[in-house]
């Protein structure tokens, strides 16, 4: 759903740049989020509709590096899904605030293009793995470590995967599950009090 690109895109953003935790509430931070949730479920839809999957990690950071953001922003327009958070790129669009715009789009491009990596795009593509690990039917052991080396990188897709995680095996009629983190310093996982 765009609630679950609006989540996602919280929690990949968060865990790029932690710092973001304290400025929630903050123009450029939540124009990011937005712009990112949007290109998120833009590809959903792309995906849906032609029915191949461009809903992955490499598209999205190659869509939002796309050369001309008012094209992008034209394209975005058009559908109905999108509109309300469209609203206030429109109007900046509209009223020739071209710099503050390149500013928010921005945010979000950098931030994405710091984490973007061939190996990611590999493992971060395609759909032969699914994150219900204790579905009685299929059943999965799952170990995801990261790379001392590029904990920054790794830091900010393993943080969404747990946090998918945590919300996949915390349902009603599945196996008895454990959740071990040891990568807890280094990464964001949103609702993590709840399991």
């Amino acid at each position: 759903t765009i609630a679950d690109a609006d989540e996602n895109t919280k929690v990949l953003m968060l865990n790029i740049n932690k710092t973001w935790l304290d400025k929630e509430g903050d123009f450029f931070t939540d124009s990011a989020n937005v712009f990112t949730s949007m290109l998120m479920w833009y590809l959903k839809i792309l995906s849906d509709k032609y029915d191949y999957d461009v809903c992955s990690f490499p598209h999205l950071v190659a869509l939002s590096t796309f050369e001309s953001t008012e094209i992008l922003f034209l394209i975005l327009k058009e559908y109905t899904d999108l509109k309300p958070k469209m609203k206030p790129f429109s109007e900046a669009l509209e009223k020739g605030a071209l710099e503050q715009l390149a500013g928010q789009v921005s945010s979000a491009g950098i931030a994405l293009a710091k984490i973007s990596s061939i190996e990611l795009n590999y493992i971060l593509t395609g759909d032969d793995f699914t994150l219900d690990l204790n579905n009685p039917l299929a059943p999965k052991v799952l170990c995801v470590g990261n790379n001392p080396d590029r904990k920054q990188t790794y830091g900010a897709p393993i943080g969404l995967i747990l946090t998918k995680i945590s919300k996949t095996i915390n349902r009603q009629k599945q196996l008895p599950s454990m959740f071990m983190i040891d990568e807890f310093p280094s990464v964001y996982i949103r609702g993590i009090e709840d399991l």
